[in-house]
């Protein structure tokens, strides 16, 4: 019987991009979730055997849910997709039980091996891990206690985008102080996108993207319903789909609608993640543009994405 994988990312062409790798690797995908909360009701009502989880997304990260859902089901093993290489995250995500850390900038193939490596009961870290985190995580070395419960840090993150339950909001109310969200202040977009670029070059270890007028602009009539914490997400994911030093505005990749994307063909296991997922895209809207005989205005419909995005993407992917 396939390994049953439950799948979790809070983009969905990204989910049909690796879901088309993993069913092409024999594997089984039983369940899909678009974030944290999702995936860790997914698992409730269908243990995985693998939960390969991103760890940036919205209401719940790839991390805590990963520490919910081996709790619910004790014999799964989890795996967490992520940019972050820096050393305490790495060590976090070990604590909470993840038995697989892939970073995304590696080949498409690493993930295939990690959830290999995790059913046969192994640690799978990606090249290029620092080897004092590896050595550090062999000596069984402890983190700090973490002051915060699950619960906490979950409310936390509810908190940082703008979702917090109105009850829950009244059990812990003493003194309101009201901070505008980011959909109210549409000024600050620009300042804070590049502080958040900043901070995103020297974690990746790269010069600081550029933010294009036109992602910009795009940017700034933005709703950003996940407040600050989406602006962060959507800036990481456009710097790893970005094949130059200017993020576009079909890199940022926004959000119009929660519809999924077509399914996509044609996978290929030896390229990085972002190439790969970049030929699913590419294969995805030459589909749309074929079924709808090239009209772009229902092509973008279908896709669930806005004319102007898709009239950048089809730019983009040198799709003509």
């Amino acid at each position: 019987m396939p390994n049953r994988i439950l799948l979790a990312d809070d983009h969905a062409i990204v989910r049909q991009g690796l879901k088309a790798l993993l069913e092409r690797e024999g594997f089984s995908v039983i369940a899909e979730a678009e974030d944290g909360q999702a995936a860790v009701r997914a698992a409730r009502e269908r243990c995985p055997d693998v939960a390969v989880l991103d760890f940036s997304m919205p209401l719940l990260n790839g991390r805590d849910a990963a520490r919910e859902i081996l709790q619910l089901c004790p014999r799964a093993k989890a795996v967490l997709l992520t940019m972050h290489t820096d050393d305490h995250y790495v060590l976090e995500a070990l604590q909470v039980g993840v038995k697989g850390y892939v970073v995304k900038s590696q080949a498409s193939g690493d993930l295939v091996r990690a959830i290999n490596e995790v059913q046969r009961g192994m640690t799978y870290l990606s090249p290029g891990i620092s080897q004092a985190v590896v050595q550090a995580f062999l000596s069984k070395a402890e983190l700090p206690r973490d002051p915060l419960t699950s619960r906490e840090r979950e409310v936390l993150q509810l908190v940082a985008e703008g979702k917090f339950r109105e009850d829950l909001f009244y059990r812990v109310n003493v003194i309101e102080l009201r901070v505008p969200s980011l959909r109210e202040r549409p000024e600050d977009v620009p300042e804070l996108a590049e502080a958040i670029l900043r901070r995103l070059g020297r974690r990746m270890k790269t010069s600081t993207p550029m933010l294009g007028k036109a992602a910009l602009a795009a940017l700034e009539t933005y709703a950003f319903p996940g407040n600050v914490r989406e602006l962060e997400n959507i800036l990481e994911r456009a710097i790893t789909l970005s094949t130059s030093g200017e993020i576009s505005a079909g890199d940022i990749q926004l959000r119009p609608t929660r519809g999924d994307a077509p399914a996509a063909a044609n996978t290929q296991s030896g390229g990085a993640l972002g190439n790969h997922l970049e030929d699913i895209e590419r294969d995805a809207i030459r589909k749309a543009l074929e079924q709808t005989r090239y009209n772009k205005t229902a092509a973008a419909k279908v896709l669930g994405m806005s004319f102007r995005a898709l009239r950048y993407r089809i730019k983009k992917l040198g799709i003509e």
